[in-house]
């Protein structure tokens, strides 16, 4: 029977193996995904306060800044959060679109293009170019007149839309100032919903894990 010490020692060390022995156990490590949010496009467009004539909104361009009559325009872009899954915890969203024409001065007479953090309900209308809903100016998106992409981090803005459960986050682009006064075109236009290409294109990128 000399070799029943032996016949133990192996059961027990097959034990501690089956038992995750060793620190080798444990939850796996959780990979974040990415979404890259689709556009919202009836919520998205461009309201122009053409006071005293009333406000025009538009769904063919994406502007912000003010006109040879003074009248001032503001951008909107939407995306749809909802198709993130159950449960989903927002680690970081970054807004992006180019910045693809200027017209006038809007930089050095209206200020840089800031983001404003808005709910829109369920249509994109002519009070929206005013009303406050969730945060303005919770970051700047353009402080030069040079083409290109821009983008901002808005990761706190989609963080609080998923936790209280609403479907859509929406921004509005806005020049600091509505308008200088001075009879002249100043304004600053971004991509449009329509284009694809990647340089071109307006994203809403989310980077996400989920149970």
């Amino acid at each position: 029977m000399r070799f029943a010490p032996c016949l133990a020692l192996l059961l027990a060390l097959l034990l501690v193996s089956a038992c995750g022995g060793g620190g080798g156990g444990g939850a796996a490590a959780v990979i974040p995904a990415t979404l890259d949010a689709r556009i919202y496009e009836s919520l998205s467009g461009t309201v122009h306060n053409d006071n005293p004539g009333g406000s025009i909104v538009r769904h063919d361009i994406w502007c912000a800044g003010d006109l040879s009559n003074n009248t001032t325009r503001r951008a909107f872009y939407s995306f749809i959060v909802g198709d993130l899954p159950p449960g989903a915890q927002v680690q970081s969203a970054v807004l992006s679109a180019k910045q693809y024409l200027v017209v006038g001065t809007p930089f050095a007479t209206l200020g840089d293009v800031i983001v404003d953090h808005v709910d829109l309900g369920p249509t994109l209308n002519a009070p929206d170019y005013s009303h406050v809903q969730w945060s303005l100016d919770i970051g700047t998106f353009s402080s030069s007149p040079d083409i290109g992409r821009r983008a901002l981090d808005v990761t706190a803005a989609v963080r609080a839309d998923v936790a209280a459960g609403r479907g859509v986050s929406s921004f509005r682009l806005r020049h600091r100032l509505q308008t200088d006064i001075d009879g002249q075109r100043d304004y600053t236009a971004f991509s449009s919903v329509d284009w694809l290409e990647a340089h071109r294109r307006v994203s809403l990128v989310i980077t996400y894990t989920a149970p």
